[in-house]
């Protein structure tokens, strides 16, 4: 035998009388229900390629790590004592 549905019976009007279930507080609103989220996202390192550099290469590349080593020194200066 087929039941009217509980959102089209009489006897609970809502606000008054909520539904078994319903939240009592913040005007019977029930809160969303979220998914637990992973923020890890799985890497996996195939393989590293080196390439040779030329020692002037090599110098370009060590001064720009100082500069950038510096300025995060700077901008951070309560991680170093």
């Amino acid at each position: 035998m087929a039941h009217k549905p509980h959102h089209e019976n009489d006897v609970r009007s809502y606000p008054d009388a909520p539904h078994p279930g319903t939240a009592t507080n913040n005007g019977g609103a029930k809160k969303p229900r979220t998914r637990a989220k992973n923020t890890a996202i799985p890497i996996r390192i195939a393989r590293i390629e080196t390439v040779p550099m030329t020692p002037a290469e090599l110098d370009n590349a060590a001064e720009a790590l100082a500069v950038l080593l510096n300025h995060f020194i700077d901008d951070h200066p309560d991680l170093f004592p």
